[in-house]
C-alpha cells in the first residue's frame, strides 16, 4: 500500500431520531469535504454531509449513507485500502466485480438514464 492519504478528521451530527432533541455525534475521516467515513457498531459507513459554520463539524446530507465494510477499530487503514483500490478500477469494473457480487444486497435501481 502507498503512503497514508491526507484525510482530515472531523465530526458529524446525525439526527434527529425518534425525538426532535435526539442526535448522535460521530468522529470520522473526511473525503472531498462532502463525504465522511465513520464507524458505528463495527460497520464502516460512508455518508454524504454538509459543512456547518464550525470548523470540522458537519451535518448529515440528503443522500444518506451506506455500509461499505465490517470492521474493528477506527478503520483508518481499511479506508486507505478501499480508496486506493477504487481509484484503480473503472466504474464498469466496480459495477460488475464489486457491487453486483455484494452479499445480502437487494435490487438496486441506479437510474443511470440520468447520464444521457
Amino acid at each position: 500500500m502507498s503512503e497514508q492519504m491526507n484525510l482530515e478528521q472531523a465530526s458529524m451530527v446525525l439526527g434527529p431520531f425518534d425525538n426532535d432533541w435526539e442526535f448522535a455525534l460521530y468522529t470520522g475521516y473526511m473525503l472531498n469535504e462532502r463525504f465522511i467515513f465513520i464507524v458505528d457498531d463495527s460497520q464502516l459507513w460512508l455518508r454524504h454531509v454538509h459543512k456547518t459554520h464550525m470548523d470540522r463539524l458537519y451535518v448529515d446530507g440528503e443522500s444518506g449513507g451506506m455500509i461499505i465494510a465490517n470492521i474493528e477499530g477506527d478503520g483508518r487503514e481499511l479506508i486507505d485500502i478501499i480508496i486506493e483500490r477504487l481509484q484503480g478500477m473503472s466504474a464498469l469494473d466496480f459495477l460488475l466485480d464489486t457491487l453486483l457480487w455484494t452479499t445480502d444486497r437487494g435490487d438496486i435501481n441506479l437510474k443511470l438514464e440520468r447520464l444521457r
